[in-house]
Formats: C-alpha cells, sequence, structure tokens
C-alpha cells in the first residue's frame, strides 16, 4: 500500500452510499433546461441549463462555445459528466467560467450505470469525461465527491480514468487554464489513472490551476496524482500549478503515486513541469515520487518543488513568472498573492480561492 497523508493519519474513505433499491436515482438531466444564447456561446445561468450541456454531449463529440454566468450548487445530485462516454474526443469546444464557482458535485459509477443503462459512461469519469480539444478555464470546482469502480466497463475497456475536473484528455490538444478543485475521490478495482484535475492525459497545457483533492485508490495498478493520474501520450505541459491537498493513497501492487502524476506512461509521453509546487509536508525533500515510474520509456522535463510554506512572497513571485527585488517585493502580482494565512489564486473578474 503507498500512501502519503500530510497529517499523517489515513483516513479510511468508504463506499457506503448507498441507492435504496426499488427508487430511481435521483440527477441533474431529468431536470434539463436548454439555456440561451449570445452569439455562438449559451449562457449558464442555473444548474438546469449546465445539464442540459451535459445530457447533449453524452456519447458524442461537442463544439459548444460555453459560459458560466453564475454561481452554482449541484446539491450532491448525480451528475453526469459533460462529454460522458467512451472513445471520440467527447468535449472539444469553449467551457469559459467567468470566474464563477460550482460546488457539490457527486458522481458514483453505478449510480451511472442504473440511471442510465450504459456501462461506457462510468469509463471516464469527472465534471467532464472526455476532452479532445478547446478550452477550459476560469472557475472553482469546490467539493468534488466522486466514487468509481471499473467493475461498471465491461465491454468498454479494461480502465477507468477519474479526475476532479476531467476524466480523459485525448491526443488532442488542448488548455487547462485558471481552475481550481477541491474535494475528494475514491476508486477501485484495477488499471487506474487518478488525478486530482485530470485522470488521463494526452497533449495538453494545464496553467495556473490547483489542485486540493483528496484520492484514495484501491486496486492493483492504480497511478494517481496530486494534478495528473497518468500522463499517457504526446507532452503535457503543466505550468505554474500547485498541489495542495493531504492525502494521496494508492492501495493494492504494481501501483504508484506522485505529487505531480502518478505515472508518466509511453515512450513519447512527457511530464513537462515548469514552476510546479507541493507541500513539503507530503512527499519530503527528496523528489522520488513527485512523478511516478516512467513506463515505455516515458520522460520528464523541469521539476516539481517541495516547499515547507506555499503561502509566501518567493513562491508566489515564481509562480506569477515574477522577479523579486532587494526588498523581497516581486514584479508581477497575478493570478497568485500571499493570502492572510494561505496562499491565493485570483482569477477573473475578482475570482479569488484561498486554501
Amino acid at each position: 500500500m503507498l500512501f502519503v497523508n500530510k497529517l499523517k493519519v489515513l483516513t479510511l474513505m468508504t463506499c457506503l452510499m448507498l441507492v435504496g433499491q426499488g427508487f430511481a436515482v435521483e440527477k441533474w438531466t431529468d431536470e434539463a433546461v436548454k439555456p440561451g444564447q449570445d452569439g455562438d456561446y449559451y449562457i449558464i445561468n442555473n444548474e438546469k441549463e449546465l445539464a442540459w450541456i451535459a445530457l447533449n454531449t453524452m456519447n458524442k463529440e461537442s463544439t459548444y462555445k460555453i459560459k458560466l454566468n453564475a454561481d452554482l450548487d449541484l446539491k450532491g445530485k448525480l451528475w453526469l459528466p459533460i462529454g460522458a462516454g467512451h472513445g471520440g474526443n467527447g468535449f472539444k469546444g469553449e467551457f469559459i467560467g467567468q470566474g464563477h464557482s460550482i460546488k457539490n458535485l457527486y458522481i458514483k459509477s453505478d449510480e451511472l450505470l442504473s440511471a442510465y443503462n450504459d456501462n461506457c459512461l462510468a469509463q471516464n469519469l469527472g465534471f467532464f469525461g472526455i476532452n479532445g480539444g478547446g478550452t477550459i478555464k476560469d472557475f472553482y470546482l469546490e467539493n468534488v465527491d466522486i466514487y468509481a469502480t471499473n467493475s461498471h466497463i465491461n465491454g468498454c475497456g479494461n480502465e477507468i480514468s477519474v479526475g476532479g475536473l476531467l476524466g480523459w484528455k485525448t491526443a488532442s490538444a488542448s488548455t487547462i487554464e485558471n481552475v481550481v478543485v477541491s474535494g475528494k475521490i475514491y476508486t477501485s478495482g484495477k488499471a487506474q489513472g487518478v488525478g486530482g484535475l485530470v485522470g488521463n492525459a494526452h497533449s495538453s497545457v494545464i496553467k495556473n490551476s490547483v489542485s486540493k483533492v483528496n484520492i484514495t485508490a484501491d486496486g492493483d495498478s492504480a497511478f494517481v496524482g496530486g494534478l495528473v493520474g497518468l500522463v499517457k501520450n504526446n507532452t503535457v505541459e503543466i505550468d505554474s500549478c500547485v498541489y495542495a491537498g493531504e492525502t494521496l493513497v494508492s492501495n493494492g501492487n504494481d501501483g504508484a503515486i506522485g505529487a505531480v502524476a502518478g505515472r508518466v506512461y509511453k515512450s513519447n509521453a512527457n511530464a513537462n513541469m515548469n514552476e510546479v509546487y507541493y507541500d513539503v509536508d507530503l512527499f519530503g525533500e527528496e523528489p522520488v515520487g513527485v512523478v511516478g515510474p516512467k513506463g515505455q520509456g516515458g520522460k520528464t522535463t523541469g521539476e516539481a518543488s517541495p516547499v515547507p510554506d506555499l503561502n509566501n512572497e518567493e513562491v508566489v513571485c515564481m509562480l506569477n513568472k515574477g522577479t523579486l527585488d532587494a526588498n523581497g517585493e516581486c514584479d508581477k502580482q497575478e493570478p497568485w498573492s500571499v493570502g492572510g494565512q494561505n496562499i491565493s489564486w485570483n482569477g477573473s473578474d475578482g475570482f479569488k480561492v484561498t486554501f
């Protein structure tokens, strides 16, 4: 069993949230309402309109352009990932959060199967299921609660990809920017890529983003990363990002954990890191375990840095790609800043998250 816990206490997370027999699963897509448009963009003002996007991107490729226009609360009701399904490019449009938050996302794979009678919907799980291009940016995904197992994906492959933001990022290039995710993920079964932001990542850029997601994965060959579970193919650029969670666990054999990524997989895979930080209490000073084992010739470039305190001017300045002067002041003040007690991330339209 591999685990790291900033508090040195392993809390056992159990999957006891069972749906009573004879009762239908309560899900957001039952209430879906088509949102209005402003030019090419769908404008999301409430949870029902967001559910319409999820319902209409299920098992298909979509180039929708979406702007979030309000803070939303998903209230622990079953969420169908945007771009849910198996294969293809899923969602490959634009999702612009405009500095808003979406809280209390809840996903449980057996409930998805019961609600939609489609095993493949349980393979790639997160707020987004599959992303195959485009842009996702500028929002806070607060208090995600995800339970997944690969026992529900018969006929859809043998690996699950689970992330707080996104399950599977395909080989088509895309950008994830200015996204913060907090909460917890529990998974089980053999063959998993589980990450705080992205479960399984191919060609992509992830920048100015934070994971504060605690993860426990039970089963063999479970690769757990604070930011990305598996860097599978091609280059994944991870730039000015922070893992600020407290617990990463991979139970079973042949798995691995890393504050950045659980594993860099195929021969052409590269985790390219620039100004990436995590709490030194999580892994210690040594770089072992920051990125899990490299398979089939995969590589890493750059490095992630353990620091005793994320909330200090030097770290914040490096995240902002600035320079400290002789007085210890940085010439760049955004998007990161020193908070009263914890590091803060400042997004668009006055959006600010403090850890």
